[in-house]
């Protein structure tokens, strides 16, 4: 429930500072068991009272707590989703092979330090290209199929929080 509350702030971009600071104490607590998927909503939330919310080191989670978030999501990032669909995985092909036409040499699937990937980066012009299949929209509700998810809205934010330009092919 800790790793929920903690993800919905930095999607929502919603700076609480005492409700970030006791989210960090209880998170920051020896005995706190975090699972998987906690963990990649964690690295989610430590990127953002880093890079967004400029939080000092005093204040972040600790750092061990912070190596086993972003190899959560490092794992997630090199894993193949179980909901990547044929036709996106064609079409991120596509694209590839057009990037090649266009004499560019981009990094299929590049990992970033802090655990994202990218589908596809142009390294030295830190530039991203990510091919957004329907799993990175909402499935339901107003703007179906439109909306970007949570997760998808966040990774945009924090890669332009690293320095990345992102290209979006949907």
């Amino acid at each position: 429930a800790l790793a929920n509350a903690a993800s919905a702030l930095a999607v929502a971009d919603e700076n609480r500072p005492h409700f970030v600071a006791a989210l960090v104490e209880k998170l920051s607590h020896p005995s706190m068991e975090v699972h998987d998927h906690g963990l990649v909503q964690l690295q989610q939330f430590s990127l953002w009272c880093e890079l967004e919310l400029r939080l000092p080191e005093a204040q972040l989670l600790p750092p061990p707590l912070r190596e086993r978030c972003c190899d959560a999501l490092r794992a997630v990032a090199s894993g193949t989703a179980e909901e990547a669909a044929l036709p996106t995985a064609r079409m991120q092909q596509s694209v590839g092979r057009a990037l090649g036409r266009l004499g560019l040499t981009a990094a299929a699937e590049h990992a970033l330090a802090e655990g994202y990937s990218v589908d596809y980066a142009l390294v030295d012009e830190r530039i991203a290209i990510e091919v957004d299949g329907p799993s990175h929209f909402a499935r339901s509700g107003d703007g179906a199929g439109r909306r970007p998810t949570g997760k998808t809205v966040v990774k945009r934010r924090q890669l332009a929080a690293l320095g990345w330009r992102l290209l979006e092919v949907r």
